[in-house]
């Protein structure tokens, strides 16, 4: 099995056929070429690396379960579609999540805002070079485990403003 993996760098018909047929060796070949470029997508999406792991895991699931529907003349169209698989999987769970996600209660914006007050007293001292606000969004993150998306609402500002400060400020201290 390992010989007919190492030999295949192409998704061929065969190879489609076979995956619809459910052997195993072509489920193989297929996750070798493509899964880190369906983790990426993904990753690109949501910002999250567990989260991008189980919605890879999910795409192959959906390849698997939709490939008979499919006739694949080429290995481009192949690697499209199952692009778009992963794409249409990472959006989905954002608007699910979007969706599930209430906003913070009166007190828990009260907790939040203690907890960051002594946050920000004790890390202006250790890092001197960061202004309040960079103090403040690391303590989100780090301190109240919020998440990019948590971040952003409580801020009324874009998740991937928050993800890019986020990077730039631990660079910038590197945490």
């Amino acid at each position: 099995m390992m010989k007919k993996i190492l030999l295949a760098n192409k998704i061929t018909k065969k190879v489609i056929k076979d995956l619809k047929d459910r052997q195993e060796y072509a489920f193989d070949i297929v996750y070798l070429k493509y899964h880190k470029l369906v983790y990426s997508i993904i990753y690109e999406i949501v910002y999250d690396k567990e989260l991008s792991k189980d919605l890879s895991q999910d795409t192959f699931i959906k390849m698997l379960d939709n490939i008979y529907k499919c006739d694949f003349t080429d290995e481009n169209r192949f690697r499209a579609w199952l692009c778009s698989i992963a794409k249409n999987n990472a959006l989905d769970e954002l608007r699910h999540k979007e969706y599930q996600n209430e906003l913070l209660n009166e007190e828990e914006v009260d907790f939040i805002k203690d907890r960051q007050d002594d946050f920000v007293k004790k890390a202006s001292i250790y890092f001197p070079q960061l202004t309040i606000d960079e103090i403040k969004l690391i303590n989100l993150y780090y301190n109240c485990h919020m998440s990019y998306s948590e971040i952003a609402d409580y801020l009324d500002s874009n998740k991937t403003y928050i993800y890019r400060e986020i990077k730039r400020i631990t660079q910038k201290i590197k945490i």
